[in-house]
């Protein structure tokens, strides 16, 4: 193209020396022309297709009165696969410690009849060593952010969640036959790199959450954001989800992947959900705001662990999903019921009914609110705003047994953790879950 606009040029004799010199010595001449046409033709499919779309979103999207956009549902959040309307019912067979008398006998059973015991040694070194390598995962060469990045695992939590995931692993593991187990020292390590990216995902959402919910305190610490500074706490966390996300592609597992990936795109949405919900007093909602925020997490992870672990009986994998959803939802309803009995030193964390201060509606105030709608509602609406609204909102979660109530569906979720657990066969893994399932159950800070 270059040596035809040349000899063009020459053969029509415009050969004006400006224009040859131009053309001779500076080669982007005819290409700069060229970008210019293809430039103009893209404008006008850009601008057709950005139309389009637009057009499409706004047409796919509802707009209330207020002119704000609603946010669809997302593929993977599918309420149908997540919350049931059986999941905001309590199970009234469960109530007085029965669920507490059950489990104590199921791990009795086990422990007489085969021999069989936990193994919380076992898991504790393991989640030793997972610790270790957390800190080595979250390095940084620049020192500001390497001392946010390692903040919270210089002084690290219960690790809950990475045990969860080595213990469904083990779960799954015992119900291979022994002659498929060919690789299992691979299976593990993939397996201990899924615990460390849990965790670093979680301490990740624990950042932002305190971010957007200017918290002083977290593990009986200060909060990040108080510590270093909301810009270089935000950074801290994307710092961590960067990390997990990098180590979980190195798992290789696309199936793994793609859970995990759902999670952290779960923890946004449930933090959206719980923003908007502020004045909200639905059961519904609320139960789909906890599963997104909490009980995501721990499901699609110990589902994880059961996939590389090798087991192809799509029905106990599915059982550790159920298992680690139900945990997870009742872990945050204790939390919840928590938040009125436990001080904050208690805790490690504001108490005392600090969420209203949030503005948030929690399970126990949707059980006062069902109680006593008239007082409950307009208080709800105003978002604890009102001078005396805290103390009221106290009086009425008590009055209304919104606690016990709130600890009764915990149960009801709990036993449906259990029921999961259960249909493993026995072993000391198994043994070692229901005795955490219990601890959980009469958990009183």
């Amino acid at each position: 193209m270059y040596r035809k606009g040349i000899i063009n040029l020459i053969k029509t004799k415009t050969t004006k020396t400006t224009t040859i010199k131009h053309l001779l010595f500076n080669n982007n001449y005819i290409h700069n022309k060229q970008q210019q046409q293809h430039y103009s033709i893209f404008s006008d499919i850009k601008n057709k297709f950005i139309s389009k779309y637009i057009n499409n979103i706004i047409s796919n999207h509802t707009i209330n009165n207020n002119n704000q956009i609603k946010i669809p549902g997302l593929v993977s959040t599918s309420s149908n696969s997540i919350i049931f309307s059986s999941d905001i019912e309590i199970n009234k067979e469960i109530e007085n410690n029965k669920l507490a008398n059950l489990i104590k006998e199921s791990i009795l059973k086990d422990k007489e009849n085969l021999n069989i015991s936990s193994n919380f040694n076992e898991i504790e070194l393991e989640l030793k060593e997972i610790s270790k390598d957390i800190l080595e995962s979250v390095k940084s060469d620049h020192p500001v952010l390497d001392t946010a990045a390692k903040y919270f695992f210089n002084t690290p939590g219960k690790l809950f969640r990475p045990m969860l995931v080595l213990l469904c692993g083990k779960l799954a593991s015992t119900n291979i036959n022994n002659n498929n187990l060919t690789n299992m020292d691979s299976i593990l390590k993939k397996q201990y790199k899924l615990a460390e990216i849990t965790e670093l995902i979680h301490v990740a959402s624990l950042i932002h959450d305190d971010i957007i919910d200017e918290a002083d305190t977290r593990r009986g610490i200060v909060a990040l954001n108080k510590f270093i500074g909301n810009k270089i706490a935000v950074l801290a966390g994307d710092f961590l989800l960067a990390r997990a996300s990098i180590n979980l592609a190195r798992i290789g597992n696309l199936e793994v992947i793609d859970l995990i990936s759902t999670v952290i795109e779960h923890l946004s949405y449930g933090e959206v959900l719980q923003m908007a919900g502020k004045g909200k007093f639905d059961f519904d909602y609320y139960m789909k705001t906890i599963f997104f925020k909490t009980s995501s997490l721990i499901a699609n992870s110990c589902k994880g662990s059961a996939i590389l672990s090798g087991i192809t009986n799509i029905e106990l994998i599915n059982a550790c999903y159920d298992f680690g959803k139900h945990l997870g939802i009742a872990y945050q309803l204790i939390d919840d019921a928590l938040d009125y009995v436990q001080s904050s030193e208690e805790l490690g964390k504001p108490s005392q009914g600090a969420d209203m201060k949030l503005g948030l509606t929690t399970c126990p105030i949707l059980f006062a609110t069902k109680h006593f709608p008239n007082e409950m509602i307009p208080i709800v609406e105003r978002k604890f705003t009102g001078e005396k609204d805290r103390e009221l909102v106290l009086k009425y979660v008590h009055e209304s047994n919104a606690i016990q109530l709130t600890r009764d569906l915990a149960d009801t979720h709990m036993k449906l953790a259990y029921d999961a657990v259960m249909k493993f066969n026995p072993s000391s893994t198994r043994s070692t879950l229901l005795e955490l399932l219990y601890k959980i159950l009469i958990r009183n800070k």
